[in-house]
């Protein structure tokens, strides 16, 4: 891709090297495209930013070892779900000879003893995103859902009836402040016996995204905040964390999660009567 192609540029010129080398031991030659030439110092075992710079490749190789957790099992390429060895996760790269010309590159990749497995990677919905709970998100998925949405909406989903109309206008009320809805969600759950709404699924996972979701990545101060409400164009650059919602919370307010979780646990053994 671009962004990729220039990254490799970048590295290429911090290194020193040249991209058409006129060195002998090197395969390249004029007729190699800009593109095959990045593909040469990130995939070839003779590139020399395997000796420079081992840990960009490794990198690479646990980018690839994620894409692949992420992938689709319909497949036909997927990895089967098995016990594996670690000589097993060894990736091997290269490009697929009969390529469509100098500015199309058919790179394969191979592990798991498949030749090439699928990188193919559907954009997954979170669990926790409020647009997703409920018909009634449709006029509004171009700006998102807010608290306003949740308390005009008649009918609301309860999950199986794991929960009362007023206990799903809270939860999906709490999932539209990113910023709060850790504390919230964590009260929610260990109020009113509601432990026991977490046997269905869907709420395991809406608890579990919430929690271990990062959300919006801003550096350490990010932009200063001058105008409240926060402008929704300026949010993504004034309004996140450092480290993710859950160390934030963890860091600032420990309390607002480990005693929840804490209640959490203790009115799940009671729930177990063995």
């Amino acid at each position: 891709t671009g962004p990729s192609t220039e990254f490799m540029k970048s590295i290429c010129e911090f290194q020193g090297h040249e991209l058409q080398p006129s060195d002998e031991k090197n395969p390249m030659d004029d007729s190699w495209s800009v593109l095959q030439q990045v593909v040469f110092y990130f995939t070839h075992p003779k590139s020399p930013l395997t000796k420079e710079m081992p840990e960009l490749f490794a990198l690479r190789d646990v980018s690839l070892l994620f894409r692949i957790i992420c992938t689709e099992t319909y497949h036909r390429n997927h990895v089967d779900l098995k016990r594996w060895t670690i000589p097993d996760t060894q990736a091997y790269w290269g490009v697929r000879k009969g390529g469509s010309g100098p500015n199309q590159v058919d790179l394969t990749c191979g592990c798991f003893r498949l030749k090439s497995v699928c990188l193919e990677v559907k954009r997954r919905v979170s669990p926790a995103d409020p647009s997703q709970n409920g018909k009634w998100v449709k006029a509004h998925a171009h700006g998102g859902v807010n608290e306003d949405d949740v308390l005009h909406m008649p009918s609301l989903p309860t999950f199986d009836n794991s929960l009362s109309q007023e206990d799903s206008e809270y939860l999906l009320s709490a999932l539209t402040v990113p910023y709060l809805r850790i504390p919230l969600v964590l009260q929610f759950f260990t109020q009113k016996d509601r432990v026991s709404s977490l046997l269905h699924v869907q709420l395991q996972n809406l608890l579990e995204s919430v929690l271990f979701e990062p959300m919006h990545w801003i550096p350490d101060g990010g932009s200063p905040v001058n105008q409240v409400p926060v402008d929704s164009g300026l949010r993504h650059e004034q309004i996140g964390c450092e480290h993710g919602l859950l160390i934030n919370e963890l860091t600032r307010a420990p309390n607002t999660v480990i005693l929840p979780l804490v209640n959490l646990a203790e009115d799940a053994l009671e729930l177990n009567t063995g």
